[in-house]
């Protein structure tokens, strides 16, 4: 495994020498299909068919094989046709109208430039800067993107709401969904815990659009709410996820924390890598222990072929060939996933035997322990949220429930600001409570 030090030389060698690459894609992959590879002219013309079908389903469907064009406009179905309307009305035909604005901005949404890349590095504590990257993305009509940025400043710093709401105040209401219109999405902490828990699962079906309210309620009381929303935030290709992640590894809670390592993985941010790697030695958790490391070794993994991932997927042996060198640098487990998700051809069998065989020291079990049962998380979950709903944020002796009471009883902030510079959880506890609240913390996270 590299070192901190030579993977930071690494990632400004990278970045000096190639203009850009594909954004990695979650769950290990490394890459997605090639809508990248059109022109934004055949993108418009294949977006135009599906719109076309979606008006007159008696016309031909489109030349396009439907798995290309789920992945070209990936859960837009729902904006451009959600049931509630009639077909061919005044109405349908502004939301395909909406429809096809959101699924025009995401041409080429899986490719980022080295630019993008410093920039976004830049920001990713600084509230002012997401909010300068909100305001360059709204000009230049990528309201997906502005919205991302936008939250991101808003939750390192409630004081940016003016700022924010100012960049979007010109958006023009008829010719957007309302679900990007409406973030964070109302009433979602009013809900049950089953309930928001299913919100956050779904969230990261919504076309990019719940970025914002992913980044808003990660604050949630229950563990089982928040490891779902950072989950979802590490299926999102944007690196404003990524102050919501990282500050998700001091979760107290091993399932939440977990899955905060696992989605960092996927976003090949260069600022988890460190956090991550500590994290890989470290954490009490066994299981935080084996995502965190297969986590640091995704990042590396990426880094080390930046800028020509493109071309490694063009060759029919190209992954074989990464693999084989992220092998020698003991970047073992992140070879497995490259392989795992590479389509076995005849002609390349061999080839394929004979990296796995090699891959046979790097396969690390999860760890289980035989001894304790695995517990079901959704009544845990139950269990801690009426927990919460009982405890007084006044007068509970227990400081850890008392900070999740203030923020679900929505009062006493008093006692999440005494205690935002404590250490370790109850430090992260109180500052959870104070974002709940849309208050600013006296110390930035």
């Amino acid at each position: 495994m590299l070192s901190v030090q030579e993977f930071g030389a690494l990632v400004e060698m990278k970045l000096c020498e190639h203009a850009g690459d594909r954004r990695p894609w979650p769950e290990g992959r490394f890459f997605h299909l090639e809508e990248g590879e059109l022109s934004f002219d055949e993108y418009r013309e294949l977006v135009a068919e599906v719109v076309e079908h979606r008006r007159a389903p008696e016309r031909r469907e489109p030349r396009c094989s439907w798995d290309v064009l789920i992945e070209l406009t990936c859960h837009l179905g729902w904006i451009w046709d959600d049931g509630t309307v009639e077909r061919g009305g005044e109405e349908h035909e502004r939301k395909l109208a909406a429809g096809t604005r959101i699924a025009l901005q995401r041409y080429r949404e899986h490719h980022i430039t080295s630019e993008i890349w410093r920039r976004e590095i830049a920001a990713l504590g600084r509230s002012d800067a997401w909010l300068a990257l909100g305001a360059e993305h709204e000009a230049a009509g990528r309201q997906i993107q502005a919205s991302a940025a936008l939250a991101a400043a808003h939750w390192l710093d409630p004081a940016t709401a003016g700022a924010a709401a100012r960049v979007v105040q010109a958006r023009d209401v008829a010719a957007w969904p309302e679900r990007l219109l409406e973030q964070p999405r109302p009433g979602f902490r009013d809900q049950g815990v089953d309930r928001r828990h299913w919100f956050a699962w779904d969230m990261k079906h919504s076309g990019r659009l719940d970025v914002p309210s992913m980044i808003a309620y990660s604050c949630d009381e229950n563990f089982w709410v928040r490891g779902a929303l950072y989950r979802s935030l590490g299926l999102q290709p944007m690196l404003a996820v990524v102050p919501v992640l990282l500050e998700g590894l001091l979760d107290p809670d091993n399932f939440a924390r977990e899955r905060a390592a696992e989605s960092l993985g996927w976003t090949a941010a260069p600022g988890a890598f460190e956090p991550l790697q500590r994290m890989a030695r470290e954490d009490a958790s066994p299981q935080v222990r084996w995502t965190a490391e297969l986590a640091a070794q995704r990042i590396a993994g990426y880094w080390m072929f930046y800028g020509e991932w493109s071309a490694v997927f063009q060759r029919p042996d190209g992954t074989y060939a990464v693999a084989r060198k992220l092998i020698s640098r003991q970047l073992g487990r992140c070879a497995r996933d490259l392989v795992r998700h590479q389509p076995e051809l005849e002609s390349s069998r061999a080839e394929h035997d004979a990296v796995v065989e090699k891959l046979k020291p790097f396969e690390v079990p999860y760890p289980l322990d035989p001894n304790t049962p695995p517990v079901p998380r959704g009544p845990a979950a139950a269990e801690v949220e009426a927990a919460i709903l009982r405890a007084d944020p006044v007068h509970e002796h227990d400081d850890m429930l008392a900070l999740y009471a203030v923020s679900k009883h929505r009062r006493h902030a008093e006692r999440a600001m005494a205690l935002v510079s404590a250490p370790g959880s109850l430090g992260w506890n109180a500052r959870r409570a104070l974002r709940a609240l849309r208050l600013p913390s006296r110390r930035a996270p």
